[in-house]
């Protein structure tokens, strides 16, 4: 078992109500699982607690069977388990695009050498222009410009597991698509663990294999997307909704027709209501 939280609570401050309350959850090594949840609902606190950037007020996290506090130093889990904020921009202090990428491996206590290699590599990775960009202050660069080198950063250490907390909020759909595959190559490739929080049901749907759904500082359910969305009402109920392509899906099958409500690509979704469509207008003829 690669990550493991056994019955991991959280609150801020001694007296408030306990943001994590419970939490239970284990990820194997290659494992590509989407975290979902409204605002609110404990997300972003619990991948910090995976992370170590927060200390679980009781229970406790795992990596590769060992407790996150008996690890020599903060930045050695940081290179197991890679994070990548909200807005990464956000992440951002060194003078240059080239420190700012290398900080983490310097940390680590890699020679000039393979330093250069690997920010070189992330670069390359979320496709930054390394000669042009690597003396370049990073904070004039673009919005979407800012978010890759925050991304290339966490790529730099070569973490096992990376965890992104709404990577695509703000892109434009070329841009989401873009990252998107690229972190599934990532995962596909590479083999590094992926865990992506979204807002976007469709996008989880169709990148990971498993989906945890959030609601009250509690793992409500979890499952492939198959299972997830077979809960529509449920996830009605905690203010989530299915992805759209799928609603249509459920609408026609409320309406008496046949059709499978567990497919999320245009292309599947456009041959199935094809399919049936034919069918009716056989049966009429």
């Amino acid at each position: 078992m690669f990550v493991e939280l056994k019955d991991v609570y959280y609150r801020y401050q001694t007296g408030e109500d306990y943001i994590l309350k419970g939490i239970n959850l284990q990820i194997e090594k290659g494992e590509f699982v989407a975290l979902v949840g409204h605002t609110g609902s404990g997300k972003s606190t619990l991948v910090q607690t995976i992370n170590g950037l927060l200390r679980p007020s009781r229970g406790e996290v795992f990596i590769e069977g060992r407790e996150i506090g008996k690890w020599e130093s903060p930045i050695q889990v940081r290179k197991k388990v890679g994070l990548v904020f909200q807005y990464p921009e956000h992440q951002l202090f060194e003078e240059t695009v080239f420190k700012d990428i290398a900080f983490g491996p310097k940390n680590l206590g890699w020679s000039a050498q393979k330093i250069e290699e690997k920010v070189r590599q992330a670069m390359e990775f979320v496709q930054l222009d390394y000669e042009e960009l690597k003396e370049r202050s990073p904070f004039g660069l673009s919005g979407g410009q800012k978010r890759r080198v925050a991304i290339a950063g966490v790529l730099a250490m070569e973490p096992e597991l990376l965890i992104l907390d709404e990577p695509i909020a703000g892109l434009d759909p070329r841009g989401r698509r873009k990252l998107l595959d690229r972190i599934n190559w990532l995962n596909e490739e590479k083999g590094i663990s992926v865990l992506f929080i979204s807002h976007r049901m469709e996008d989880a749907a169709r990148r990971a294999g498993r989906l945890l759904v959030m609601n009250q500082g509690q793992i409500m359910l979890q499952g492939s997307p198959q299972e997830i969305f077979a809960q529509r009402d449920s996830l009605y109920e905690i203010g989530l909704e299915i992805p759209p392509l799928n609603e249509v899906l459920w609408q026609l099958r409320q309406k008496g027709y046949g059709v499978r409500t567990d497919i999320f690509s245009i292309e599947d979704v456009e041959e199935e209501i094809l399919q049936h469509w034919r069918g009716f207008r056989c049966s009429k003829i």
